[in-house]
């Protein structure tokens, strides 16, 4: 008897693959780790992965942010008070802010896209940090990065939004 065939190997959680003897064709298809149900994703290996890996991203995120959500509920119940805002939902008010801006006319385009982009990253590297819990050592980490990548301007514009963002807050 053969060893089974080693083409076909996967390493991203919950792909699966199944080959069918009659038409000779590998057939692609993603367990939802929740539902445990199956959705076939057909025959192109590539796309599958790639959605496979997308779909993980998404549930995983859906994922911590019920986890957050249900921390946040029970600091509130054992304390009384609230335990601060996070990080990526600040931003997410301060890009809202930004919009209303540039409607207005404060601000020009440019500066909301700039802005706007400094903001994501912030949100990218520390989602969910409470913004009373963050402090200068994880920024200035941030920002030494971009400057030992020669990116000075960008780390000086990322500093200026980022205070902007904190007198905001």
């Amino acid at each position: 008897m053969a060893a089974r065939p080693r083409t076909h190997k996967i390493n991203i959680p919950n792909l699966y693959c199944k080959f069918d003897r009659r038409t000779s064709k590998v057939y692609w298809q993603y367990r939802h780790p929740i539902t445990g149900k199956f959705i076939g994703f057909g025959t192109d290996g590539d796309t599958a992965r790639e959605a496979a890996i997308a779909a993980n991203t998404m549930i995983t995120e859906q994922q911590s942010k019920q986890i957050n959500f249900l921390v946040d509920m029970t600091v509130k119940k054992t304390t009384n008070k609230e335990a601060g805002i996070r990080v990526s939902d600040w931003v997410g008010k301060y890009i809202s802010l930004l919009e209303e801006r540039l409607i207005e006319g404060e601000i020009k385009k440019a500066t909301f896209k700039t802005r706007k982009s400094c903001a994501q990253v912030l949100s990218k590297r520390l989602p969910n940090v409470r913004l009373n819990n963050l402090d200068t050592k994880s920024i200035a980490a941030i920002l030494d990065e971009y400057k030992s990548e020669g990116k000075n301007r960008m780390a000086q514009m990322l500093r200026a939004t980022w205070g902007d963002i904190f007198k905001e807050a």
